[in-house]
C-alpha cells in the first residue's frame, strides 16, 4: 500500500536524523544532572571544605559560582594562645582581587596588609570561633586563592566561576 503513494523515503538520513535527537536528549539530560549536582551554582554538593593537617583551620566553600553573584566561605578557626587575645586571618592578594568582600561576620578589629595579601585580625578568647566572608566573584573563569591563621599554613581555595 506504501508503495502506491508518491512519497520519498531517505532512510539514511532519518535515521541519521533519529541518531542526532538521541545525542540531543542524552546533552539535555547531562546537563540537567550537572545542574542538580550543582555545577552552576549555590547546592549541597557543590560546597567543598578544605583544613589544615593540623586542624586548626577549616574552610567551607561554595566550589561552583556565577559571575557577580555572593558566595559564602566559612572558617573554623582553634587559633593558638596568643598574648593579645587576638587571631590573624589572612587572604592572599589574587584571591582577594578576584572577589569583593562584602561582609565578616564577627567584625574584625582592623585590617593591615601583609606578605602579598591581608590580614583581618579578631579578637578571640582562646576558644573554637567561627568567621563568615561574604564575597562577590568579580571575574568568572577560575579563581584560585590561599587562606591561612598566624602564620600557619596556607589553605588553598578553588572556585569555577561561570558568566
Amino acid at each position: 500500500m506504501a508503495k502506491d503513494l508518491d512519497i520519498q523515503d531517505d532512510l539514511p538520513f532519518q535515521y541519521r536524523h533519529w541518531r542526532l535527537q538521541r545525542v540531543g536528549w542524552w546533552a539535555i539530560a547531562c546537563i540537567l544532572a550537572a545542574g542538580l549536582l550543582g555545577l552552576f551554582g549555590h547546592h549541597p554538593f557543590s560546597r567543598t571544605t578544605a583544613q589544615t593537617q593540623d586542624g586548626m583551620l577549616l574552610v567551607a566553600y561554595d566550589h561552583f559560582g556565577r559571575a557577580a553573584s555572593d558566595a559564602e566561605v566559612f572558617l573554623t578557626v582553634m587559633p593558638p594562645k596568643q598574648e593579645d587575645g587576638t587571631f590573624r586571618v589572612w587572604f592572599d592578594s589574587a584571591y582577594l582581587d578576584a572577589v569583593r568582600v562584602g561582609s565578616v561576620s564577627p567584625l574584625p578589629l582592623r585590617g593591615e596588609g601583609r606578605q602579598g595579601g591581608r590580614d583581618f585580625v579578631f579578637q578571640t578568647d582562646g576558644g573554637r570561633s567561627t568567621v563568615l566572608f561574604s564575597v562577590q566573584f568579580h571575574t568568572f573563569g577560575i579563581i584560585r586563592g590561599h587562606v591561612k591563621i598566624n602564620d600557619g599554613k596556607a589553605v588553598p581555595i578553588t572556585h569555577l566561576v561561570w558568566p
